[in-house]
């Protein structure tokens, strides 16, 4: 379970809630295939993400340092363990994201 955290601009933290972790750019790298991972928030822009309606009841991601890159599940895998980085927007399903409210704490 991930929670959004309004930031500014249109910008979300997305919070890990099983790690305290927030999600980020591995290294503030902006290219095709840098990885997406947890780590401790510091306000960095790689770590800063907007949410944008694709208009079917799903949502884009994309860090503010790199907003032509979206939060994309790699192979379009299905399985635990499928890794996550950043891609150029192409609209496939692993790019495609649900946002439902949750009472989980």
């Amino acid at each position: 379970i991930f929670s959004l955290e309004w930031v500014d601009n249109n910008s979300y933290r997305i919070n890990s809630q099983s790690a305290s972790k927030a999600v980020e750019a591995a290294g503030a790298g902006s290219g095709n295939a840098t990885p997406v991972v947890l780590g401790d928030w510091n306000g960095g822009n790689h770590q800063k993400w907007n949410v944008e309606a694709w208009g079917d009841g799903t949502y884009k991601l994309s860090p503010r340092h790199a907003p032509g890159k979206l939060f994309d599940v790699e192979g379009v895998y299905v399985y635990n363990g499928a890794g996550v980085h950043l891609w150029d927007q192409h609209g496939g399903d692993n790019q495609r994201y649900f946002i439902q409210s949750s009472s989980c704490t």
